[in-house]
This record gives C-alpha cells, structure tokens and sequence, in this order.
C-alpha cells in the first residue's frame, strides 16, 4: 500500500515532461513511473483500428473473446447458434493492415459442420492455463467442451447435473490447478477436474442462476461469484461448506440477513485486478462498483454509467500489469466506456460498434484491446499515435 499510494501520488502532481527532465537532470532515479505513465497515456487513447479485420464466417452476435497469455497470438471467438473460431493475431500486432482469416473453426450449420459441438448460443471460451493444445467452451444448452486444439474436436464433455430441466451454463472460469468452476442454472457452482473427470464439489450460496465466476490470479483456492439474486461471494474452496465473505452495499456485518452487494438484482460482470487483491463488478443499472478481496468491503470509488443491457453474462477489460493506474473498460450500450479503477473518473468512450457490445478484451502484453457486439464485428483499438484514421472502411447494416 505504500508503493501503491506514493506511486499515485507522483502521478498525480507530475506531467510526463516532467518526469522526463527531472530523470535527464539526475533529480529522479525511479524509472518504473515514467514508464507507467507512459503507458497510461497510451492506453487511454485509444483509437479503432480501420486497418485490420476478421474474416466474418458468421452474421450472428459475438458472445466472448479471449486471447491465450503464453505468446499472445491466438484469439478464441463464441458466436451464437454455436459457432467458435480460432484467429492468428500475429499480423494485428506487427503489421499495418491485414485481413485475419479464421485458422480453426468450429460449427453446427449444415454447410459447416464439424462433429460434436454446441447447439445453442456459446456463453464462454477458455484456453488451458499451461498449453495451447486444450480450450474449454460452455453453451445455454447446459454442456461444457474441452476441445483439442489441433483436431477442433471433443475431448472431454462436462454436463451440469440438475433434478429440473432447466438446465443452462452461463459462464465457467479456469484455475492454474486445472479446476473449472461451472457456474449458471440451477444456482449452484460446480467444481470440476479436468485431470479427473469429476466433481469435486459444489458451492451453494446463491438463490438465483449464477452469472459469472472468476479464480483470483495470485491464489488458486480462492473464487468470486456473482447471480440474479445481486449477491457477490467470495469462496475457498479448501472450505466450500461455507463463503469467506458476502459483500455488502453499505458494508453492514455478517449478522444483517439482507444483505446486497447492488441494488439491481442482476450482477452479469465480474473482472478480478492483477494484484488479486480487488476486483470488480457491474449490474444491469450501470453500478460499477470495487471491492476489497482481503477486508471484504466495498471501496469509496463512483462511477458514472448508462443503463446496462444484457441478456447474460458480459466481459469486462482491464489493462494488464499496472496494479497502480490501471483502466476499466465497460460494454455500455454500443460504446466501450473508459474508467480509471482508482479514481472512478470517466476517462471517455469508444465508438465503432453498430450494434450492442457485449465483449471486450485486453492483450495481456501489447496496448491492444479488442471487443465483439450483436453486430457481428470484432473490432481492434490502438494507440491513436500507432492508427492512422479511425473510420469503419465498410458499414454494416444493422439487422
């Protein structure tokens, strides 16, 4: 906490001229802030990128991204109806213009399909945290895949067990220990090994479906979930029979039997902080809020948003490795909004999208960010100093 306060504290009151002359002149020898302000300035100016494009395989709506952290150059991509592909990045990241064609694709229409796969809308993509050669995939029609890369084919199949027929996955999240937590309708969530085959446990907590859950990047046992009932747990799973904390809107205690952590029902988005130490999440009324992971509380920082419209679960990005001053993207409508996670001050907006966004994703080592709507489009934001010209080439109609 000192370094994060003295680190903020010289952001705030110094330029980036003045970091600069003050390191020429010998006054400063702490080079790590000059080189995150650097990197803040560029990541909020973020312009869209005219230059490249998808190769579209599909017209229906883009429901989740994610790019593999080992060397950062294959892009997973959910559709509705089914639909996944699998795009090489590597000419966005080092080249200027370039039309990316899909290098695995898997689908269930008649003219494209490949086997066993999803038959309604893909709620989620995972990569394997380790390898490349294993991704996950989970669907409204109540399986999770574990898919071979290199073949595109079924693995491993994961059906949510459930007295009722509802049955429905709306997200699903991966540890560095191989353990998928499985989260949706019915409200429970649902350990599962991928070594093993089986259920190790099941967290019961929540009284609605569960929209999201997400693992916390510095400690494996350790888990978030958010549902319908706007309840925001935190579990280990070293004691599932019972939640670490249940975050409060206004921080009551454990003993207030009424507790919430929004006051809209709905909570679909959920984005841990590289630190691990807080994270953040978003209901449908535009409610971001921040929370501490070791005190379970809430912190003071408020943040202006529009309505949030969704249908499920919803991606929020952060910028990678800068625990200090890092920014929050937020689908909002059509636009991409910008926040600085620790100030809570709208830094700006996005605008590219024809349609609603309902993905965005960072690079996890380039200043890159890429996002996906029910327009069918995934659209790549540079730097504006990197893009030259910011308008779409070919317009889409909106259907």
């Amino acid at each position: 906490y000192t370094n994060f306060n003295k680190t903020k504290q010289i952001m705030k009151k110094k330029s980036l001229v003045t970091l600069v002359h003050d390191r020429v002149c010998g006054r400063s020898r702490d080079a790590t802030s000059l080189i995150r302000l650097k990197s803040y300035k560029r990541w909020q100016s973020l312009a869209l990128d005219s230059t490249c494009e998808l190769e579209r395989v599909n017209t229906t709506a883009v429901n989740c991204l994610e790019t593999e952290r080992i060397s950062g150059r294959y892009m997973l991509t959910g559709y509705n109806e089914g639909l996944i592909t699998i795009h090489d990045i590597a000419e966005v990241l080092y080249r200027k213009g370039a039309m990316l064609k899909s290098a695995r694709l898997v689908s269930n229409s008649p003219g494209l399909h490949t086997g066993k796969t999803h038959n309604k809308s893909v709620t989620g993509v995972h990569w394997y945290p380790h390898d490349t050669g294993l991704f996950t995939s989970s669907s409204m029609d109540g399986n999770l895949f574990v898919w071979d890369t290199q073949r595109m084919q079924v693995a491993d199949t994961f059906v949510v067990p459930s007295s009722s027929r509802t049955r429905h996955v709306y997200t699903h999240s991966i540890s560095q220990d191989c353990l998928i937590a499985v989260g949706g309708s019915p409200p429970e969530i649902c350990l599962w090994s991928v070594k093993t085959g089986a259920v190790t446990n099941v967290l019961k907590g929540h009284e609605h479906r569960v929209n999201a859950v997400e693992w916390s990047p510095v400690c494996s046992e350790l888990l978030v979930s958010t549902g319908d009932d706007g309840k925001v747990f935190l579990w280990d799973i070293r004691q599932p029979k019972e939640f670490v904390f249940q975050f409060d809107l206004l921080n009551r205690s454990s003993m207030f039997k009424g507790r919430r952590a929004h006051a809209y029902n709905r909570v679909p988005m959920l984005k841990f902080l590289a630190c691990g130490a807080r994270f953040v999440t978003c209901c449908i009324g535009g409610d971001v809020k921040v929370w501490n992971a070791l005190r379970g509380v809430k912190e003071q920082q408020v943040f202006q948003l529009e309505l949030i419209e969704s249908d499920f679960c919803k991606q929020l990005a952060l910028t990678p490795y800068m625990d200090n001053t890092q920014i929050l993207y937020v689908p909002s409508r059509t636009s991409i909004c910008m926040f600085d996670i620790n100030t809570g001050v709208r830094l700006g907006s996005l605008q590219g999208h024809y349609n609603r966004v309902n993905v965005c994703e960072t690079h996890s080592s380039q200043e890159l960010l890429y996002s996906g709507g029910n327009d069918g489009e995934v659209i790549f934001w540079k730097p504006s100093e990197d893009v030259v010209g910011g308008q779409r080439r070919v317009p889409i109609a909106d259907n």
